[in-house]
């Protein structure tokens, strides 16, 4: 009998190097989420080779809803295996002397939880730069909210691909 690939949809996309990841790992990439048209242009040119069977959708996660996209790529609730995401880190990194939670791009990441809630995956991983741990209050409550989303179980492992910039992943 043959096992089904694990089907994994990818927030704030970007160039989509976490799809590649999960994509060459053996999930099946069924879309990617992205806002900026550079990025979508990047995906879009990349996708033949990389991505054949995956959307691409150039949409305001904002403006999102779960359910929809479920339905652009023919799932329900509680149907998706992984959901992943790398929200803005702007507001995070140690690179921005007026680093904040209250930065608009930090409030991304409460946009991720939502789309955890309403999409209800079995997994899911979420990548940002080891900045946000410094925000302790912050990253605890976003564990906890992240707890209640499903299973209670959450492992932040505190490891990211290999390069320069250490991630939280």
């Amino acid at each position: 009998m043959r096992k089904r690939k694990l089907k994994a949809i990818e927030l704030f996309a970007g160039a989509g190097g976490m799809a590649l990841g999960l994509q060459q790992a053996g999930l099946d990439v069924v879309a990617a989420v992205e806002i900026d048209s550079f990025c979508c242009q990047t995906l879009e040119a990349n996708r033949s080779k990389a991505f054949p069977k995956m959307k691409i959708i150039q949409e305001d996660i904002t403006k999102l809803k779960g359910k929809n996209l479920l339905s652009k790529v023919g799932l329900s609730k509680g149907q998706l295996d992984v959901l992943s995401g790398g929200p803005p880190c702007q507001g995070f990194t140690y690179a921005n002397s007026r680093r904040s939670v209250n930065d608009p791009r930090s409030k991304m990441m409460w946009e991720f939880v939502r789309m955890v809630r309403e999409i209800q995956p079995r997994y899911f991983v979420i990548e940002n730069v080891r900045g946000l741990l410094s925000f302790k209050d912050f990253f605890r409550h976003l564990l906890t909210v992240l707890e209640k989303c499903g299973s209670g179980k959450t492992n932040n492992s505190g490891t990211g691909p290999p390069g320069k910039t250490k991630t939280v992943g």
